[in-house]
């Protein structure tokens, strides 16, 4: 499972760089489920707290006003 999840997460990451807003969508909702079994399999509440803010933040980040323009702007095809 983690390396399912590393590669979604690899997957994702790769396309969020070249813009594509799928990848960010992808991203937001591992995320959660990532949270959701985290939380619920960890015995160390702290590092869930912690790991809650982090995801937190980068989500908050993936979908402010200006990364919303760079998700919609058109690109050049190849």
């Amino acid at each position: 499972m983690l390396v399912i999840s590393g590669g979604i997460k690899l997957v994702a990451g790769i396309n969020i760089l070249r813009g594509a807003n799928w990848a960010r969508l992808l991203w937001a909702i591992w995320y959660v489920l990532d949270l959701l079994v985290s939380t619920s399999l960890s015995l160390d509440k702290n590092f869930s707290l912690t790991s809650f803010i982090i995801q937190f933040l980068v989500i908050l980040f993936l979908f402010l006003p200006g990364a919303n323009e760079y998700f919609t702007q058109e690109r050049g095809k190849k």
